[in-house]
């Protein structure tokens, strides 16, 4: 059986060797838990996620399509129609799955636009722009530190 000084010649090099593989398993372990545990959330999501990350900034509007269906959604509890348009009010509190704010910057990717209001805060993504002065934008909604709602909205025809 190889000792370590035999494999590696010296007790010096033995020992940077299990130094370096510690730090690397701490860094691993680090990053991991900076992520959060992803077995919280669908597989699916995960999946949609990293495909919209990929994608080129410029052309992802079926990743972005692909994503705004997989991201977290709240139930409706009122909903009225009237001559403008539906309102609508949700309970913002029951999201489908609890998905921080932080995961979905490590998950989804910075922002482009992040804007703030009293209660909530905004992420925007650009889905697509092409030379036809078409523009969507992923936008997802943040409340008490969760992902709650998310629209794909633009201008111009969708591809």
């Amino acid at each position: 059986m190889k000792t370590l000084n035999t494999k590696f010649g010296s007790t010096l090099a033995a020992r940077r060797y299990l130094q370096m593989s510690l730090v690397l398993l701490i860094f691993c372990n680090i990053c991991v838990a900076e992520i959060g545990d992803q077995g919280e959330y669908p597989p699916s999501f995960i999946k949609a996620a990293k495909r919209f990350a990929m994608a080129p900034s410029t052309n992802r509007y079926a990743e972005a399509k692909e994503l705004a269906r997989r991201l977290p959604e709240c139930p409706i509890v009122y909903e009225h129609g009237s001559g403008m348009g539906v309102i609508r009010a949700y309970d913002w509190s029951k999201p489908s799955y609890k998905l921080t704010s932080k995961d979905v910057l490590t998950l989804v990717g910075r922002p482009f636009l992040i804007t703030t209001n009293y209660n909530y805060v905004t992420y925007s993504y650009l889905a697509l722009r092409s030379e036809h002065s078409s523009e969507w934008t992923l936008t997802v909604e943040i409340r008490n530190d969760y992902a709650v709602r998310s629209t794909l909205s633009g201008s111009g025809p969708p591809p």
